[in-house]
Parts: structure tokens; sequence; C-alpha cells
């Protein structure tokens, strides 16, 4: 773990709300390859921001590092879930879970 990455998890545990810390350990996950890390951030930073349009964008991403880069099918498929009960019309969740049930065979 980076000194950068130690330093934003200190800062969150302090403020978990910190919305300008969550997003710099996004960017610092996903710079050293902890996709792990990165989709907790997103989901803690969806949590925590008020703008609708910025959740969908931040859940939009976590399941898409959940399916393709930690294969986690169950945790893409409730994120891409999740982007639908806010925005019904989101067709790109929408097939991302038509897709992901086709890879489970159902």
């Amino acid at each position: 773990m980076s000194d950068l990455i130690a330093e934003l998890k200190a800062r969150l545990e302090d403020d978990p709300c910190d919305e300008g810390a969550l997003e710099r350990l996004v960017a610092a996950a996903c710079a050293e390859g902890d996709w792990s890390l990165a989709r907790e951030a997103l989901t803690q930073w969806s949590e925590v921001t008020s703008d609708e349009h910025t959740i969908v964008r931040l859940l939009l991403r976590s399941a898409k590092i959940a399916e393709e880069r930690l294969g986690d099918l169950d945790a893409a498929e409730d994120a891409y879930r999740q982007v639908l009960e806010l925005n019904p019309s989101a067709e790109d969740a929408a097939r991302a879970v038509v897709r992901i049930r086709q890879l489970r065979g159902g």
C-alpha cells in the first residue's frame, strides 16, 4: 500500500464523507491495480454523495470493476440493479444485467 493510500484511508477514518478523499482514493487504487479497494471506495462514495447523477455514475463504475476486474458477478449485478432502481431507463445497466444472467447460463 502506498503512502498516499494510507494517508487517504486515515483521512477517511476521521471523515468518511470526504468526497475529495474518496475520489483520490479511487484514483490511487486504480493506479496501483487494487481493484477491491477501488470498488470499496466507489461504493462508499456512492453512499455519501447526494447527487443522483453522481451516484449512478459511481455505481456503474463499481459494477464494471466488479465484473471485469474482480470477476464478481453477484456484486456487479447488485450494483447494476441499484442503478436501475435510481434510473429505470439506464440501458447500459439493463443490458449488463441480461449479459450477467447469460454468463450464468440463465
